[in-house]
């Protein structure tokens, strides 16, 4: 009885409630994780509303992608995939601010991929030091 009182709860809790809480993984664990791994530009950006009222926002946003280097999966440099992410406030849903921005994104599933804030993925302009380690976890064959 207390199981079906919890789940009630936790459906009539409003969205804002279910922030988003994760650890991050170490970069290993999120390569070994990943279906692709690579350095991308978004080429195009586009962000649509989805639900717009005084209790809830949420947008869906699409983004182009251009691979400029890859460590894992079938992409190569120069290739392009989609990533659609929709975001309310407080949730994980990572969004990208303009065409341009460069990121570190570890894919996983299928295409159009989601980013998540809990997934590692990380904006260049930030910690470098996942390149360098992405870089030698190559040179020993784990890469596959």
């Amino acid at each position: 009885m207390s199981k079906i009182i919890a789940l009630i709860v936790l459906f009539l809790l409003p969205s804002v409630a279910l922030a988003c809480s994760c650890s991050g993984a170490p970069t290993e664990e999120r390569f070994a994780g990943a279906s692709a791994v690579v350095i991308a530009e978004a080429t195009a950006v586009s962000t649509r509303t989805m639900i717009n009222t005084p209790e809830r926002h949420v947008e869906r946003q699409t983004v182009l992608w251009t691979v400029l280097k890859a460590w894992k999966g079938s992409y190569s440099a120069g290739e392009t995939f989609t990533t659609r992410t929709e975001s309310e406030c407080c949730t994980c849903g990572l969004t990208v601010s303009r065409r341009g921005t460069l990121m570190l994104l570890y894919l996983s599933g299928r295409e159009p991929y989601s980013l998540s804030t809990c997934a590692g993925h990380k904006f260049l302009d930030s910690d470098v030091k996942d390149i360098l380690l992405l870089d030698k976890l190559q040179s020993h064959g784990n890469g596959t």
